[in-house]
């Protein structure tokens, strides 16, 4: 064999070595939808800074807070769903603790979900929730299809580029499937809260989060730097 094999070989090799042990990569990234604030406010005692259409006929998720001189100033996440005839039935999904402000970001699957598919995820909702002076992490929610939304839990890492030290992730965050569920990941440059509330960097090329259909639960894997 020529020697001027050698040096495409050893490309490969390097190559195959710097990928990540474990790492999967995405395959086509889902599309994303951002949330807006509603054109119309048509629920009754609440007012809406944010929402969006989930997938299936007549639902919609929301961040919206009660109204009236009595109400809590709380924002809180509604799955809201219209029929044809009669009110929007709302079924709250979560409560934003402190949150001044939320963002919400729809990750829809691609391919659907087969009719009748048992353990599959028509999507993931992240929101990014914020006070007044900074983000503090972005809530999951995971859409089993067949099945209500449901809360997961917290991506705490923060995007750590020098224009946007500190900004919640939703905007830079990348889903796609992977077998028997999805994969959320968040590239760098990322940084994470500190026990002194200082953002500290992550030396690393980026974050993944598994979240199987099966049994949905957030799988976190730190990506080493190469």
């Amino acid at each position: 064999m020529s020697n001027c094999g050698w040096p495409w070989l050893l490309i490969l090799v390097f190559v195959g070595l710097a990928r990540p042990a474990g790492a999967q990569p995405l395959t086509a990234p889902w599309p994303v939808t951002d949330g807006a604030p509603p054109q119309q406010q048509d629920l009754p005692g609440w007012h809406c800074t944010q929402a969006l259409a989930l997938p299936g006929p007549g639902r919609q998720v929301a961040a919206c807070r009660r109204t009236g001189g009595q109400a809590s100033a709380e924002l809180r996440l509604l799955q809201v769903d219209r029929s044809s005839a009669g009110a929007p039935h709302l079924h709250e999904l979560a409560r934003l603790r402190d949150a001044n402000q939320a963002r919400l970001h729809l990750f829809t699957a691609r391919p659907p979900c087969p009719a009748g598919a048992a353990a599959c995820l028509d999507g993931l909702l992240l929101v990014d929730q914020r006070d007044e002076s900074s983000c503090y992490g972005t809530q999951v929610l995971v859409l089993p299809a067949g099945r209500p939304a449901r809360a997961l839990g917290f991506i705490n890492e923060l995007r750590g580029g020098q224009d946007e030290a500190g900004a919640c992730i939703g905007p830079w965050a990348q889903v796609g499937a992977v077998s028997g569920g999805a994969l959320i990941h968040l590239p760098g440059p990322l940084m994470l809260a500190g026990r002194d509330a200082a953002l500290n960097s992550l030396a690393a090329v980026g974050v993944r989060y598994r979240i199987a259909a099966a049994r949905p639960v957030l799988k976190r894997q730190v990506l080493p730097v190469r």
